[in-house]
């Protein structure tokens, strides 16, 4: 009979992998209930032991609470194909996890004389180590006394996290929890508000979001979905602060709002893309900006700052940049990049890119490699972007502004200088 269970529970295994994809929503839905009826088997086979033998006395409870939470599991993924909500698959993954800390089964349930080895990740051939990460307000690496986050993940030789990543509040909430592939993002992504509730999820590939997501306001409200397509991000459906829909299916309008719930942006909306006036607020209620905008592009914009002076712009946001621009970047980059002494000919010249802050006044503040390599190649770029180093600033609706940028570092082209 228990050999019975680990049959089913293999069976259930391939139905869920093959049938949980809300595109084909009718395939998928008979695939779980299939999956359904196999642990409902399960229970019945549970039932029949009226007065367990000693040997099981322990191990019952446990088997009917897993059958209890497979259960569960089963009709969170049913509603995740059913709408398509990202929020079911976070349920499940909240049910695995249950499942995992379950008591062990006492009694072993393979009746070979050598027992069947737990899986150890053995196939994954990137060798990671665990730890913990410190990061500031502004997500930047910090020591333990400045930090406002703290990640827990593992990571490959070379630093980049690979695997499952959890961030976390000091207080202990959990801020975030995906999957990276050696420093990208891939796969689904669930971020927390401090007070527990959603702030956002959805899907990245390669490190873009992709698909449709969803966000919340500071409170874990609905606010709006969002697609991410190849043309670009659309907005899908909005909500209001009473949870009242203003946007349906890319029409209409939205409303976001500051903590506390003073509006800090309002607009309309035609086929996802912004369309007409927009309206901003500061946090003390006072005007910030006016935009008009036509299919998605801004036509023109007047911000005021604090004290109210008034800017005028064409372009919301301009990234910090290098003194005129690409080109010139390049030709720096080829005059003082070195490439690092000792490496082997064999080795593929990398190309890294990073994660740059740059203050309102054009000073590097920050610099992190989105994926690093080693082998001395992060020590000869970060050479370069010293606080010598002065940049072009963030500009936000004509204003200065802290800013982050990504700015490429790339070897080949002085692999014969070595």
């Amino acid at each position: 009979m228990f050999n019975s269970f680990i049959k089913n529970d293999v069976e259930t295994v391939e139905l869920l992998n093959t049938n949980s994809n809300p595109e084909n929503p009718t395939e998928s839905i008979a695939g779980i209930n299939e999956a359904s009826i196999i642990w409902n088997q399960n229970l019945k086979m549970l039932d029949l032991f009226k007065q367990a033998p000693d040997k099981l006395t322990f191990d019952i409870p446990v088997l009917r609470e897993l059958f209890h939470l497979r259960e569960k599991g089963l009709k969170h993924l049913k509603q995740y194909v059913i709408t398509g909500d990202l929020a079911f698959v976070d349920s499940v993954s909240s049910t695995n996890l249950k499942i995992k800390n379950l008591p062990p089964i006492k009694y072993w349930l393979y009746f070979n004389e050598n027992p069947k080895p737990e899986l150890t990740g053995e196939n994954d051939t990137i060798q990671t180590v665990s730890t913990t990460i410190w990061y500031d307000s502004l997500w930047q690496v910090t020591a333990r006394h400045h930090a406002a986050f703290y990640r827990q993940s593992t990571i490959d030789y070379a630093g980049n996290a690979h695997g499952a990543v959890e961030d976390y509040f000091m207080n202990g909430t959990l801020q975030m929890k995906g999957f990276y592939s050696r420093g990208i993002k891939d796969g689904h992504f669930f971020y927390y508000n401090e007070n527990g509730t959603y702030s956002s999820y959805g899907l990245y590939i390669n490190d873009n979001p992709s698909g449709t997501w969803r966000f919340f306001d500071h409170a874990g409200l609905k606010s709006y979905d969002m697609a991410y397509t190849k043309e670009g991000p659309r907005y899908l459906d909005g909500w209001n602060k009473e949870g009242v829909q203003t946007l349906t299916s890319g029409n209409g309008y939205l409303t976001f709002y500051h903590p506390g719930y003073a509006v800090s942006d309002s607009g309309g909306v035609s086929l996802g893309m912004k369309q007409g006036l927009w309206i901003g607020y500061h946090p003390d209620k006072s005007p910030y900006y006016r935009e008009w905008y036509e299919n998605g592009i801004l036509k023109t914009g007047k911000s005021r700052d604090t004290i109210n002076a008034i800017f005028i712009y064409d372009k919301i946001y301009q990234e910090p940049r290098f003194p005129g621009g690409k080109e010139a970047w390049i030709a720096y980059i080829k005059s003082n990049l070195k490439y690092p002494e000792n490496v082997s000919d064999s080795l593929v010249p990398p190309t890294i890119f990073y994660h740059l802050t740059v203050n309102e006044k054009g000073v590097i503040t920050y610099a992190e490699p989105i994926r690093r390599y080693g082998f001395g190649f992060e020590k000869e770029a970060e050479k370069l972007l010293n606080d010598t180093l002065v940049l072009e600033p963030a500009v936000l609706r004509g204003q200065l502004d802290r800013g982050q940028t990504y700015t490429v570092f790339d070897f080949s082209t002085i692999r014969n200088s070595k």
